[in-house]
């Protein structure tokens, strides 16, 4: 007798949605930071219903730019 098993648990997301307060904690800079950074279109985010959000991704991609502009 063969069985099969369901996979009953969602597939983790390799690129989740952060918000900017959750970019904030993750780059250690102030929300004040994030928020210029979205204003200015530096960080590409985008509207999830009301929240502003951006994959982990493009805040990677973006601190990689930054970092390669000062060198």
């Amino acid at each position: 007798m063969s069985t099969t098993t369901v996979q009953t648990t969602a597939p983790i997301n390799p690129d989740p949605l952060m918000d900017l307060l959750e970019v904030a904690a993750y780059t250690k800079q102030s929300l004040t930071t994030v928020r210029r950074w979205h204003y200015r279109r530096e960080l590409k985010t985008f509207r999830l219903g009301r929240s502003v959000v951006v994959r982990r991704s493009e805040v990677d991609r973006f601190l990689t730019d930054a970092e390669a502009q000062t060198r």
